[in-house]
């Protein structure tokens, strides 16, 4: 038997997209996920950026901080799987929030730590809990809206991160000039921000199918509508 496979919904044009994600309930999902788009960006980029300066400041020798960014970039790889792990599990809002408050407070033990190991374990902290929040907003982000504007939508929402990293050092040297801890805090509260924006979204898209974008609504998917056999 010959399988026949359901034409894909006409995608709209560029305007018509923005439109769509300008109405609601999609505008609120849209905003959402730029703010969490834009402050993780922000926080990631700005912390990265200056982090030789945050070393420095804290007497950290320049052998030490290549083995502190070597176990930052160990810790990636356990943050990873677990986030991964997990993502199905709690679902996907659930794994953000926590991956984005995790790493708000890893920053903020930061600005506390003295000694060696405390800065070592902290910054390590600090990016096995990041990867997790990027690996669950790429997987929450195209999940959130129909097929129809989804690459729209996902577009958008990196434009806002873009904004982010582009702001981050500038930034960063602002608050650098009030304090040296002024920015860590300022990155952990961006992250909270995200953290409780990320608990706000409408819809767990975990459990749920992708659905197409039609007139008068969304409608989801029936299992075997997009194969028929003749």
């Amino acid at each position: 038997k010959m399988v026949k496979l359901a034409p894909l919904p006409e995608a709209p044009r560029s305007v018509e997209s923005f439109r769509q994600l300008a109405r609601p309930p999609l505008l609120r999902t849209f905003l959402t996920l730029a703010v969490v788009w834009f402050g993780l960006s922000t926080a990631y980029a700005g912390f990265t950026f200056w982090l030789p300066s945050f070393l420095a400041a804290k007497s950290m020798s320049p052998l030490d901080t290549y083995e502190t960014y070597l176990l930052m970039c160990v810790a990636e790889v356990p943050g990873l799987f677990l986030a991964t792990a997990a993502i199905d599990r709690l679902g996907r809002r659930h794994v953000l929030a926590v991956s984005l408050l995790g790493c708000a407070g890893a920053l903020c033990a930061f600005s506390r730590a003295s000694s060696q190991l405390n800065l070592k374990l902290c910054t390590s902290a600090s990016y096995f809990f990041v990867v997790g929040a990027w690996a669950t907003v790429y997987t929450l982000t195209p999940e959130s809206f129909p097929t129809a504007v989804r690459a729209t939508a996902a577009g958008g929402t990196r434009l806002f991160a873009g904004l982010g990293t582009m702001l981050a050092a500038p930034l960063g040297s602002l608050l650098l000039g009030v304090s040296e801890n002024a920015p860590l805090f300022a990155y952990a509260g961006t992250l909270t921000l995200c953290a409780l924006c990320a608990l706000s979204l409408p819809a767990e898209t975990g459990e749920t199918r992708l659905k197409p974008l039609r007139e008068g609504g969304a409608r989801p998917v029936q299992a075997g509508a997009a194969a028929q056999v003749a």
